[in-house]
């Protein structure tokens, strides 16, 4: 079994974890960056970024929607929610692009980890030591219990984006800034959207 060394070891790959390593390495640590799958977390794939290219779409649909009234008569605005979908989807890409600056000089890997020690890693059978190690891991959804949520179906921030047609209605729980960025994106056709604070 191989035996690794780093001075600092982050344990997560989402904004917190990328500046803590960028950071850590331009002052000359040896850093180990280590995310479960991917690198970006939350903001990158499931909220700020693709809450805002959601809200971009969804004012541009707007300003379309306005140019009647400068005379300017559209025969017919779909939104094509496949094609939205797939246009977040490459704003994450190209985001994702810019933040591998964030690793340069930065040993990154993937997988699971658990600590044998204060100072001791064990990444997928490898052995680590490290100096220190910070955990930056942030959040996953919570899923309200609530009767008939199963059955009826839901959305959480790790699906919403990848919508390929737009629901004819939707409730949101919740008020989180990421969700008032759906809430503005994916008003219905009707522009209807009824929030519930949370529960």
């Amino acid at each position: 079994m191989r035996h690794a060394q780093y001075d600092m070891t982050i344990i997560g790959g989402g904004s917190g974890g990328l500046t803590a390593a960028r950071i850590a390495a331009s002052l000359g640590a040896n850093v180990l960056l280590i995310d479960k799958e991917r690198l970006g977390g939350d903001c990158l794939h499931y909220g700020c970024v693709p809450s805002k290219s959601l809200i971009h779409v969804a004012r541009v649909v707007q300003q379309a929607k306005d140019a009647a009234k400068l005379g300017l008569l559209l025969a017919n605005l779909d939104v094509d929610m496949a094609k939205v979908s797939e246009y977040v989807q490459g704003v994450i890409s190209r985001v994702a692009e810019g933040e591998k600056a964030y690793t340069e000089g930065v040993t990154v890997q993937f997988g699971r980890v658990f600590f044998k020690s204060a100072t001791e890693l064990d990444l997928n059978g490898e052995s680590i030591s490290s100096r220190t190690a910070l955990i930056a891991t942030g959040s996953h959804p919570a899923v309200p219990n609530v009767e008939g949520l199963e059955e009826t179906g839901y959305l959480t921030n790790e699906d919403v984006f990848d919508l390929t047609r737009l629901p004819a209605s939707i409730i949101i729980v919740g008020g989180g800034a990421d969700w008032c960025g759906v809430r503005a994106g994916l008003r219905t056709p009707e522009g209807k959207s009824h929030d519930y604070p949370g529960t």
